[in-house]
């Protein structure tokens, strides 16, 4: 038996070199696995590794529910159209646009990568705004 897994690579990791593999609907197999290993022993470690993933995802999902919930809250989201910090950034000349691609770029496709691009949506929104004379916005001097 290997060692408990912890993280999601973690994981994934012992699920290759213990020879297991993932199939696209989720279910395990154990393709590679000696036909004089304990057939007991390989289900127990399958159903194990499964757990463990299964918790990951759940726990990933909850880490993501509540990062949303906190830029919504900090920012002023949730409501209809851009929320007033991400316009005053924009009008002191924050650049917010380039930082938050940076992030979106890391996070696979998720419902937290899904907020972040709303955010830089609506920052760009808001510069183009800024950025239109005729849009009754003023702009601050930018801070240097």
């Amino acid at each position: 038996m290997a060692e408990k897994a912890d993280t999601l690579a973690d994981i994934a990791e012992a699920m290759r070199t213990e020879g297991y593999e993932l199939t696209p609907t989720g279910f395990f197999t154990v393709p590679d696995h000696p036909r004089d290993a304990d057939p007991q022993s390989v289900e127990r470690r399958r159903v194990e590794l499964y757990t463990n993933l299964t918790r990951e995802v759940v726990e990933r999902g909850t880490v993501q529910v509540g990062a949303i919930a906190q830029m919504r809250a900090e920012l002023g989201g949730g409501a209809t159209g851009i929320p007033s910090i991400i316009q005053e950034c924009q009008r002191f000349g924050i650049d917010l646009v380039s930082p938050f691609r940076d992030i979106a770029g890391s996070i696979p496709p998720s419902t937290l990568r899904s907020a972040v691009e709303q955010f830089i949506g609506d920052a760009e929104l808001a510069q183009r705004l800024v950025d239109d004379p005729d849009s009754g916005i003023d702009c601050y001097r930018p801070i240097t």
